[in-house]
């Protein structure tokens, strides 16, 4: 199927390269031209060849199913940035292909950006104690993702990064890494999930049936449709991942 590539409606362009960050996707912090900062997953990914694709396409459908992500687009990273920069090239026992140039998965990446209170950089944390859990202020989209995480076929264990409000001692939780959604490289659906949606049961200790899992079911069956599907397959770069979307959207 020929989506008819549109363009994402985030693309900028990546100006410096701050440092590596840990996951077997490989990621990099990068400053980009739109004064923000991201966490960029290349093309020729060792998790996988269709990551960037999964990351950006799960994202938009999880934008359709109203749950909480970062903004996310595709950032150009020049061949000049990758050689001036050594922590780009993976370590060559493990992968012997630098990082390509061109169009690559950016997530925003929020700790480095003010807080709402100007008063410096927001907290941002990738894990909260359970007592900590207790004070997010939206607990109830962790059943929401729970929900995408099967629709997807997303064989990751679930991540999310946390913003701290310091003035009300809360945090809020942000949905992030849908490189393994579609089940990884393999883009099928014949497998159930396995893995833990999550790894901490506080955000689903208020699921009594079936309804708890609303409104996302009911925006699953009756709210999104071939449309919305095709919409977010056109933001995706057609080399990510050659002619194949299609079978994700059919």
């Amino acid at each position: 199927m020929n989506m008819g590539y549109e363009g994402p409606a985030l693309y900028i362009h990546a100006l410096e390269h701050i440092r590596r960050m840990k996951g077997s996707s490989r990621p990099h912090l990068m400053r980009c031209s739109d004064n923000g900062y991201y966490i960029v997953k290349f093309q020729g990914n060792p998790q996988g060849a269709r990551t960037p694709a999964n990351d950006l396409f799960g994202s938009l459908l999880a934008r359709e199913l109203r749950l909480p992500v970062p903004a996310c687009g595709v950032i150009d990273v020049d061949e000049r940035l990758i050689k001036l920069s050594h922590e780009v090239h993976p370590d060559f026992e493990l992968c012997p292909s630098p990082c390509r140039p061109g169009f690559s998965f950016g997530s925003r990446y929020a700790s480095v950006q003010p807080s709402a209170a100007g008063t410096g950089p927001a907290v941002l944390m990738d894990y909260l104690k359970p007592d900590q859990l207790l004070h997010v202020t939206n607990r109830t989209d962790f059943i929401g993702v729970l929900v995408f995480d099967n629709w997807t076929c997303n064989k990751d264990t679930r991540q999310f990064v946390y913003d701290r409000d310091a003035e009300r001692e809360t945090w809020r939780a942000k949905m992030v890494d849908q490189g393994l959604c579609f089940n990884g490289d393999s883009w099928c659906f014949r497998e159930p999930l396995t893995t833990s949606s999550f790894s901490a049961s506080i955000p689903f200790d208020s699921i009594t049936g079936i309804e708890s899992f609303e409104p996302w079911l009911h925006c699953l069956e009756s709210e999104i449709d071939i449309t919305d599907l095709e919409k977010c397959a056109r933001e995706v770069p057609p080399e990510w991942y050659q002619s194949a979307i299609g079978r994700l959207t059919d």
